[in-house]
Formats: structure tokens, sequence, C-alpha cells
């Protein structure tokens, strides 16, 4: 691995992270490095940018750094760092407060979920029932971030990245046949049968895909033998070659293989979680990154709200995480999810109604139903969140068959008109949503 390495020393010399300017009230405003290649005299072609986001420019680097599975590792135990306060405000207090401000400028590109809050460096989690979307949520976050500037290492241990490329060019279709009827909407699938070769769709959505996201989008297929030890060699790998801090995704928890801890083999899952979530927990935080998982819930609770029980298996991810995110379907919080009226007439015949809880049975069908839609109504969940208001949820639609998700707007504050709606179609669709209830009303009042 370190002939690999030193052979790329040049770029990992050459390679700024970031540019850093504070001011003078001490606030630091962060810009994206220029694209470069091994030394700054070298223009990266169309055939480096190709392979760069297809992630094959660091893949013999990357597969170097991968250890030999089923190693011993040596459970280093953690070192305090103590913190006089005299000492850490005369000399450490600025240097944290700009290392955590450098997330400031790192966006999900869902414009509802960036008026709440920047991606401050931290360890994120989001869980999910199976076949709710998580890994296109949280890939969606992931072009966005890295189109913005950010580089991104996406760790994923069951899509290969002819999978989740595609999926990006199929979303990128049809945002774009949104806005343009001459356009055709093609499917990740159709992408990958073929159906979709030499249109004008596939050829310019790849072409300006390849555009906004240059080479700072790289996808690892894992298998389902990587252990964490392995996954955190490979992201140093990429920082000592290239320079940068990426943002960091595991897609997702559970399926990384468990370690070899003081020579012996992790057998107890609940343990196993532990080690792995505590290990990305201390890598997260001695770079100062932002490190995105994704993990399974406790199938006890997939006909329930989600909540902190949902996260019972997962590690004590609910309790090391800095945020902890949801996904479900927004009927699950609706008054008919829990509570089913029927109406029934009385000896008289007069009509009468009579409220019951829903059956086991009756949830499934419902939770069935709604996942069959082409278009689902889903909530996003915040459960923890250290860096500002908790307790919230946005709302979105997603879109399955093109692996998208649109957030959908409750309110207006500053929010974009990328979304495909301006200020005024949102005012006036408020004005006739709010006319309508107070005509409602007064039939009701008349009768």
């Amino acid at each position: 691995m370190s002939d690999v390495l030193n052979n790329n020393e040049t770029m990992a010399a050459e390679q700024d992270t970031t540019t850093e300017k504070q001011d003078t009230t001490n606030q630091v405003q962060k810009t994206a490095p220029a694209v470069t290649g091994p030394d700054p005299n070298y223009a990266i072609t169309g055939e480096d940018l190709f392979n760069a986001v297809h992630g094959r420019q660091l893949e013999m680097v990357l597969n170097a750094a991968a250890q030999p599975k089923n190693v011993p590792v040596i459970n280093n135990k953690f070192k305090p760092v103590p913190g006089i306060a005299c000492d850490y405000f005369q000399n450490d207090w600025m240097q944290d407060l700009a290392a955590f401000r450098s997330g400031a400028n790192i966006y999900t590109g869902f414009n509802t979920m960036d008026q709440q809050q920047s991606l401050y460096p931290g360890l994120y989690t989001l869980g999910a029932i199976s076949s709710l979307g998580k890994t296109s949520f949280v890939y969606q976050i992931a072009d966005n971030i890295a189109a913005a500037g950010t580089p991104v290492l996406y760790f994923s241990t069951e899509q290969s990245r002819l999978e989740l490329f595609s999926k990006s060019i199929s979303r990128r279709i049809n945002q774009q046949a949104a806005n343009d009827t001459t356009y055709n909407r093609y499917t990740a699938i159709q992408i990958r049968r073929g159906e979709a070769d030499g249109t004008k769709e596939l050829t310019e959505q790849i072409a300006a895909y390849t555009a906004a996201v240059g080479n700072r989008m790289i996808v690892i297929e894992c298998g389902f033998d990587m252990t964490v030890e392995d996954l955190m060699v490979m992201i140093d790998a990429y920082m000592e070659k290239t320079g940068l801090t990426p943002v960091v995704v595991v897609d997702y928890l559970q399926n990384l293989t468990p370690s070899y801890v003081n020579g012996r083999l992790i057998t107890d899952t609940r343990v196993s979680m532990d080690h792995i979530v505590h290990s990305l927990k201390t890598y997260q935080k001695d770079h100062n990154m932002v490190m995105i998982t994704i993990c399974s819930l406790n199938r006890q609770n997939y006909l329930l709200p989600v909540d902190f029980e949902s996260f019972k298996e997962s590690g004590g991810i609910e309790y090391t995480a800095d945020v902890v995110w949801g996904l479900e379907l927004a009927i699950m919080t609706e008054d008919k999810f829990e509570r089913f009226t029927e109406t029934y007439k009385d000896a008289k015949g007069n009509p009468k109604e009579k409220s019951r809880e829903t059956t086991t049975s009756e949830r499934r069908t419902m939770v069935k139903n709604e996942k069959n839609k082409d278009v689902r109504s889903v909530k996003l969940v915040v459960l923890k969140n250290r860096f500002g208001k908790s307790s919230y949820s946005l709302d979105f639609k997603y879109k399955p068959a093109y692996d998208t998700f649109e957030p959908q707007p409750a309110y207006w504050p500053g929010y974009m008109t990328s979304a495909g709606i301006s200020k005024e179609d949102y005012e006036k669709a408020q004005r006739e949503k709010q006319e309508k209830i107070e005509k409602d009303s007064s039939v009701i009042n008349e009768d």
C-alpha cells in the first residue's frame, strides 16, 4: 500500500482541502477547492473525469488499502484529552471554532432540511423500514453534496456502482422532464437494460451529471466482508492521496462484518454493532468530518411510527450519533392508522359512528397499499439533533420509479425556486386553500 501511495505523493502534497478566510468577526468562510490533477500544470481530461466519477481513478489505491480479512485488531484504549479552561481558551478555542464552523457550508440540497440546519461535522444516522427509500434518500443527498463542491466517499454494501450511478441519471432525467415536455422519462432499471441507449436524455444527463459532481462522487462497492477497520483504512488512503476530508456515507451498518479485537472475533451481534458504531464515531471525531450512516430498524417496530425504540438493534446508535433521522410513511402518523371509524345504523335506522383501534392486519394492509403507490407521502422525523432543533418532521414526496425525493414546503422562508415552486405560486396556493376552508366552513354553518 505504501508504494501505491508514494506514487501519488505529488497529488497529496499539492492539492488543498479548502481555502478558509477569517474576517474581523472571526467568521470562517469556506470555498470549494478547484479540481486539479496530480500537479498544478496538469489539466484533467474528459476521460479522467469519467473515470473519477465512476470511482476508477482511486480503485488501485483503495484496493491496496483494503486489509486482509479477519486480521486481529489491537484494541487501543481511549486516551483522554485534558482541557484546562484557561489554556483551552488561549490556545485551542479559535481553532476548534473554525473546524466546527467549516461544516456550515455543507448542505443536503433539500431546501426544507437546509433551512433547519447545516451538516456540521458529526455522526448522522438514518433509519427506516425496508423498501422505503433509505438508500435513495441518502444517495440523493450525497449527489447534492458532491455537486456543491465537497467530495463524498459512498460505501455501498448492497448496490453496485452501476445501480447507484444509474439512479443518479434516472433522477436527473425525471427532474428535467418535469420542465421539458420533449423529455422522455427512464427508470434506473430501464437505463441498465439499455432502453435509453443512444437517446438525448441519457447523453445529456450523463454529461450534466459528470460536469456537476466532477471527481468528487466516489462509490465504493464493499460486499459483505468489509470490517469497520477496512473502511477506515480506505478513508485514510483517500485523504492521504488527495489531501481532502470527504463526507463519508456508510450504506449500511448492519452489513459490515464483525471485527477481530485482541485476537478474538466478536460473535455477539449487539457487541459487534456497538464496536462498529463507537469506532465510526471516534474516527469521525478525530478527523472532524461529516459521516452519514444508514441502518435498518427493529422488525417489531415496522408497523409503528419511528422512534428510539426502532433503533434498539443498531448498537446504541441513538446514544452515540449526533443526529438521528427516521423515515416513515406519512400515513403512520395519521389518526386512521391508529383508529378506525365505522358507520352503522341504530335500531331506529339512524346513522351512527363508532371508533375502534385498527388491527395489525389493517395496518399491514395500509402500509402495503402506500408502498404500492407511484408517489408516496413520506415524513423525515428528527429524533435527536445536537446541532439545533430536535423533535420535528419534514414532508417529502418519494417517487421510487425515479429514485427521487422532493421536499414539500410547509412554510415559505427562504424556500428556493429549484424545487420548482415560485413564491407567487406558493402564496396563491395558500390563499386558495384558505378560501376553500372558509367556504366549506360557511356551508356547514348554514346547514
